[in-house]
């Protein structure tokens, strides 16, 4: 408990009745009562503030490089949560790989280019890249034979098709996105019908989105939307990569998204033999990917499982994943994904459904005024309008459809799925136009990945684990996880450790940070320019005048012993009150810790 130097900081207000921590975020409404539907052009709108002056670019090499698979340096400190590229050997450098990428033949330009028109260059755009992944192919062939070590692989396959519509899932709230072109595993040209997150191996999940704009800043905005999905389907994914085609000037560049904000490749010509064998060469490091890792997927999860210390950092457990309690989507940013979890004896069956209870959307002012005056214009002349001119907010009006769904029975936890719908082809904005009657499933978590997650004893590691057992925590676990900014990285778990059990604080039990099956560090830190040249790296389509160095963010993990409950389930003014009072206890013993640091 605090000291008497504590005396002098004040309490909490008495109007808070809540602990409130301030975010970029905006908390949603449960599931039972949809958030109101966020337009294609606010959220293209909410994408350049989202990754301001975090874009960097880069060339083809270190591009080919990023993107291979890696392992991590022995000689390197384990420790270090923020290694560069320089601290992995990349397979794509490897003696035996070299020499099967260079002698892939050049492909051929794109034919029928034309300059002013987009969408006559989206077939003549998946031909040439189709082209390129037969190389690819046959290359690897050849190279399997001979390297035992190389025949595991992520993807079974990559085909590249012209797409254009709307595809068959979309994130909650938002307008379904119609990526130009997709690459996908399997998949015929003519009723191709695409998931962001496919319900079973028989539907086509797209790999890699490819968009086709005149403009680079058009480009990467509606590129972000296409990573907003990917990570909404894994929202754990450390980076999502999609292809950009700048139809005017004739040249590609491969955008990596990652939680620090976008890493590019230079334009690459695609009307010269060497920009062509560029980006062969990446395509080619994309196809060695072997495993979830390679992919920007971390080992001590896979969703569904997660595998923790138990009793000694080298010793693990197994648990199973109940629920998603709270999941924050945003391409750049902490990520901050919450799962309750069941120790399991055996191996834990598939879960049916990871759909987050909450999730919030990063919003900025602009784009939350837009959304405001969206959602006016469309109560004004409708039943509900009274709201409106009452000055309700669209968020209140969804509090109140919660209460009154809860009234009504709603029995807690249940969710109420309500689908999402198409939009008309022909919209102006792509993904905003009246809706017609195909209906679009909201994208389900981690639903179409299948590997098992595996566990390293992590090299930093806050707290003392205790063993968990099924019969010493029946009720489960809560896992957070998060990418916190390096600057405030052992902050929060500073503050669990030092008021565990305090006054409505959770019982913490251990936080780390993960790492991946050799050990180092689950981190963004091999996409970003180094420390000392990041400021040659800033692209001129940078979205803010800013100068800050690299975000760089490693994957944390706080685990803690309560699952705890909503303020709204309290069944007396006694116990929201008692509630409300240890809440607020608990927020005063953080202050002192913040202000005055623990022992």
């Amino acid at each position: 408990m605090p000291n008497s130097s504590t005396a002098n900081v004040a309490p909490p207000a008495a109007n808070h009745t809540t602990p409130h921590k301030r975010t970029s975020g905006q908390a949603s409404t449960p599931e039972s009562t949809p958030a109101a539907p966020r337009t294609q052009e606010t959220l293209l709108d909410a994408m350049p503030l989202e990754l301001g002056d975090q874009v960097w670019e880069v060339d083809v090499e270190t591009t080919r490089r990023m993107l291979s698979p890696k392992k991590f340096r022995s000689d390197v400190d384990k420790k270090d949560s923020y290694p560069f590229l320089e601290s992995f050997t990349c397979l794509v450098d490897d003696h035996k790989v070299q020499p099967a990428m260079k002698s892939m033949p050049i492909p051929g330009p794109p034919t029928r280019w034309d300059t002013a028109a987009e969408r006559v260059n989206y077939e003549p755009t998946a031909t040439f890249l189709n082209n390129c992944v037969d190389n690819c192919v046959n290359a690897l062939k050849r190279l399997r034979k001979s390297n035992n070590d190389l025949r595991d692989h992520w993807w079974t396959s990559l085909k590249f098709f012209v797409y254009d519509k709307p595809t068959k899932d979309g994130v909650e709230g938002a307008a379904p996105l119609k990526p130009d072109l997709v690459g996908v595993a399997s998949g015929e040209a003519g009723d191709l019908v695409c998931y962001w997150s496919p319900p079973d191996s028989g539907k086509s999940g797209i790999l890699l989105p490819v968009e086709v704009k005149k403009s680079w800043t058009e480009i990467i905005k509606q590129a972000a939307t296409y990573a907003r999905a990917m990570v909404s389907a894994a929202p754990l994914r450390l980076f999502s990569v999609v292809i950009g085609v700048n139809h005017l000037k004739g040249t590609l560049r491969f955008l990596i998204y990652h939680r620090g904000g976008l890493t590019m490749s230079h334009q690459i010509s695609l009307q010269e033999p060497q920009g062509r064998r560029d980006v062969q060469s990446i395509i080619f490091a994309i196809l060695l990917w072997r495993n979830h890792e390679d992919a920007g997927f971390p080992s001590c999860t896979s969703g569904p499982v997660s595998m923790l210390p138990s009793g000694d950092k080298n010793e693990s457990v197994k648990l199973k994943t109940n629920e998603v309690l709270f999941s924050s989507l945003s391409i750049r940013g902490r990520g901050t994904c919450v799962l309750w979890a069941t120790p399991e004896h055996e191996e834990p069956p598939q879960s049916s459904s990871l759909r987050p209870i909450r999730q919030t959307r990063r919003v900025t002012r602009v784009a939350l005024e837009a959304d405001t005056t969206n959602s006016q214009a469309t109560r004004q002349g409708t039943t509900s309008s009274q709201a409106g001119r009452q000055g309700t907010t669209s968020s209140q009006v969804a509090r109140q459809g919660t209460r009154s769904s809860q009234r009504q029975g709603t029995k807690r936890g249940a969710t109420k799925r309500e689908p999402l719908h198409t939009v008309d082809k022909n919209s102006a904005v792509k993904g905003e136009s009246a809706v017609n009657d195909e209906p679009v499933d909201v994208i389900e978590p981690w639903r179409h990945l299948s590997y098992k997650p595996c566990y390293t004893p992590p090299p930093n590691l806050i707290g003392a684990p205790r063993p968990i057992t099924r019969e010493q925590f029946p009720d489960g676990l809560v896992m957070k996880y998060s990418f916190p900014h390096s600057a405030k990285r052992g902050i929060e778990a500073h503050v669990y450790e030092w008021c565990s059990g305090q006054f409505g604080v959770p019982i913490h039990l251990c936080t780390f940070e993960a790492c991946r099956s050799d050990g180092g560090a689950f981190s963004n830190s091999f996409l970003l320019p180094s420390a000392t040249s990041f400021e040659e790296h800033r692209s001129q389509s940078a979205f803010s005048s800013t100068k800050s160095p690299p975000d760089r963010r490693a994957l944390q993990v706080i685990v803690t012993a309560e699952k705890g409950t909503s303020l709204e389930h309290c069944e007396s003014v006694a116990e929201l009150f008692t509630c409300v009072l240890h809440a607020q206890l608990g927020q005063y013993c953080i202050a002192c810790f913040v202000s005055h640091g623990a022992s």
